[in-house]
């Protein structure tokens, strides 16, 4: 615990520090995060930041929404379900009393016709003959008495009891008109129906409509069917009245209890669905939590997944995201550090480059520089010896970056310790050689080209350590020429071999001549299509340019250079020093 401590107030030093070394500006979304300050557009509105706080749900959650929506849906399917199965029940309820009626009213028809007309006569008959007794004037034997109880105890139990028969009667055909034969009760006087609808079935009419008996009114439905005689003529009719009440009753005994199962069920639906909810919304909570942590800058806080679904898998994309975001911060302020160092180190060794170039009387001499995105090891220098003499080098140093660029300082620090050897330009490049190879690992060199300018004699010594090449331009001739002197680099070896290697070579320079030391990296540049300047480009660069002044010279070549790589030259050093001598 302590260990990771020490490394976040050590990351958080590296930062502060590169940050004022960099002066990097405070980046807007830090500057604007105030205390009470609400999203920014464009971020979600629906929470609100404040320093010190966890960001606050401002509007309905995930669990009241859920549950909102699954009770929505499940009222609306259940009231449709209700509304659905209450028309089918009412539906089947009317068919089945229908089919009841049907029935009822077929089996009155088959009824003991002739029996009635001949013991009861017509309904005033009848009523006459109910009022003296229920006897006829004339004798009746057992048999006819008989048949008139049963014909009178068939229409009375069918609306004796708990039966919803209102009424039952048998009727004649008198003519036009229907003549009541008898009815289930004598004693009812009055007797309408007024029908609003009817359909048949069969030999059955249904009629639909409000029934008047005596003093009361309902809502009910009439069947009625043909009797036939022997012969199947139509002698009559016989009718059935059935009360609507217990139906209606029945139907909103079925409505009441659909509404209490809507209730119920919607209830428990909300129940169900805010219980889901909460269960989805706690590990969210959680999330928003550690998101929360992670966003206020602890990238070493652990996402722990509370749930094997998405959002159990969410919670571990976002640890591992916390995880690869911390390693990134880490790299950024490595490579922030390294940054900073590469900058130190390439304006280290811009120092060591000489501010004033000496010149000599009758000659030009004009240098650049220009470092590559890496870094290299490239170094030039001009140095003014007793007598008058001008020593110009260019040196390149093995690899790229610090090492390289600490290898050149050096190398150009044990060559300006030798200077007091005058002009001997060998005793120079052994003696560096000599205190900079213990220190070089294997695989590290130096290359040197150095020649030392006599204004007097005009003539050019030449020393050279390594494969570096110098262009000679003859002016009289307008002809380019490459002078190598022999040398192995420094670094290869500490002594006998490197100085036996070493040799001098020795050039006239006549009027309009120019020399060009260049090293190796300025050959390597590339165009856009990878092909590279080599040193048959950068010659063909140089006669191109050669006859003018040096300071033009320079900066042709330069612009050449960067034509070819098709912009400015970025992964390659170029370093390169030009002499002229005057017409």
């Amino acid at each position: 615990m302590g260990e990771k401590m020490a490394q976040r107030k050590k990351r958080a030093r590296q930062k502060e520090e590169i940050e004022e070394l960099e002066e990097v500006e405070e980046k807007p979304s830090r500057r604007g995060k105030k205390k009470g300050r609400k999203a920014e557009p464009g971020r979600d509105s629906s929470v609100i930041y404040r320093d010190g706080e966890m960001p606050r749900l401002h509007g309905k959650g995930v669990a009241f929404r859920l549950a909102m929506a699954i009770s929505v849906v499940l009222a609306l399917i259940l009231i449709i379900f209700g509304i659905v199965s209450s028309v089918l029940q009412s539906n089947s309820l009317d068919d089945q009393i229908d089919s009841g009626g049907v029935e009822a009213v077929r089996i009155l028809a088959r009824t003991d016709f002739d029996c009635w007309k001949v013991l009861h006569g017509t309904s005033a008959q009848g009523r006459e003959r109910e009022a003296s007794g229920g006897t006829l004037k004339a004798d009746m034997t057992d048999e006819e008495k008989a048949r008139m109880d049963a014909n009178r105890n068939r229409l009375v139990k069918l609306v004796g009891g708990e039966s919803q028969i209102l009424m039952a009667q048998i009727s004649q055909a008198a003519g036009k008109k229907l003549e009541i034969v008898r009815t289930s009760s004598p004693k009812i006087k009055n007797f309408e129906f007024k029908q609003t609808k009817s359909h048949r079935v069969g030999d059955v009419t249904i009629a639909y409509g409000t029934c008047f008996l005596d003093k009361n009114v309902y809502n009910a439905r009439l069947f009625r069917a043909p009797i036939e005689d022997a012969a199947g003529e139509q002698i009559g009719f016989a009718d059935l009245v059935l009360s609507e009440n217990e139906i209606d009753k029945s139907r909103f005994e079925l409505l009441l209890i659909m509404l209490i199962l809507i209730v119920v069920f919607i209830g428990v639906g909300i129940g169900v669905s805010f219980f889901m909810g909460k269960k989805i919304a706690v590990p969210v909570q959680k999330l928003i939590e550690d998101v929360s942590i992670v966003a206020g800058g602890d990238l070493e806080h652990h996402t722990v997944p509370r749930s094997q679904d998405e959002i159990g898998l969410l919670a571990r994309t976002f640890d591992k995201m916390t995880k690869n975001m911390a390693e990134a911060r880490d790299r950024e302020v490595e490579l922030a550090a390294q940054k900073h160092q590469l900058a130190v180190a390439q304006e280290v060794q811009d120092k060591l480059l000489p501010e004033v170039i000496p010149q000599v009387k009758g000659y030009e001499i004009q240098a650049y520089h220009r470092s590559s995105k890496d870094m290299g090891g490239n170094y030039y220098d001009v140095i003014q010896f007793p007598g008058g003499k001008v020593g110009a080098l260019v040196a390149s140093a093995s690899g790229k970056g610090i090492p390289a660029a600490m290898v050149m300082t050096m190398a150009r620090s044990f060559m300006r310790a030798q200077t007091h050897m005058g002009d001997d330009l060998s005793g120079m490049v052994r003696e560096c050689n000599r205190l900079l190879s213990p220190d070089l690992r294997a695989g590290m060199y130096v290359e040197i080209l150095m020649v030392l300018i006599d204004a007097e004699k005009h003539v050019a010594r030449i020393v050279s350590a390594g494969p570096t090449m110098l262009l000679r331009y003859d002016g009289p001739n307008k002809k380019l020429m490459a002078i190598q002197a022999d040398g192995i680099a420094m670094g290869f070896d500490k002594g006998p071999v490197f100085d036996k290697s070493l040799k001098e070579a020795e050039v006239e320079f006549q009027p309009g001549d120019r020399l060009v030391l260049a090293t190796e990296g300025l050959f390597k540049i590339k165009a856009p299509d990878g092909s590279e300047l080599g040193t048959k480009g950068f010659a063909k660069c140089v006669i191109k340019h050669a006859a003018g002044d040096s300071t033009g010279f320079v900066r042709k070549v330069v612009n050449n250079l960067d034509s070819f790589a098709g912009g400015e030259v970025k992964a390659s050093n170029i370093t390169f020093v030009t002499i002229k001598r005057g017409e």
